[in-house]
């Protein structure tokens, strides 16, 4: 079912090469292409390119951070978890933050979104 209010979405791309973060980027574009739900708004793309996944203190990352906490983005898409950074500790309290603030996370290659409610509006069972 779609809602009424549009949903902003932002990508997230992380990477240590600069060709890589365009790949990402252009993977979580046609991923939201595909899903043809016109209440999937999206409206920024956050990039750390030349940077790797051990600390969380990147440019892009900290303005996805705030842009959430005001409440501009409500839907984050990443092509993997691992992007926003290697540690299960700091992805785990990443995503209690964006939780807290009511975004959800979208992993397109884990197939995981964290809001159980909106899992199958990106991930949609086949039908036979």
């Amino acid at each position: 079912m779609l809602s009424a209010i549009p949903l902003p979405c932002g990508l997230y791309a992380r990477s240590d090469q600069d060709e890589t973060v365009t790949q990402q980027l252009d993977q979580g574009r046609k991923f939201l292409e595909h899903l043809d739900d016109p209440d999937l708004r999206l409206i920024a793309q956050y990039c750390d390119s030349q940077e790797n996944g051990t600390s969380m203190n990147h440019q892009g990352l900290n303005q996805l951070r705030a842009d959430a906490e005001v409440g501009w983005v409500r839907v984050v898409v990443v092509t993997s978890l691992s992007r926003f950074t290697r540690s299960a500790i700091q992805l785990s309290k990443f995503i209690m933050e964006m939780t807290t603030l009511g975004v959800a996370v979208v992993s397109i290659n884990d197939r995981t979104c964290t809001d159980a409610a909106m899992h199958d509006r990106f991930f949609r069972t086949p039908t036979k």
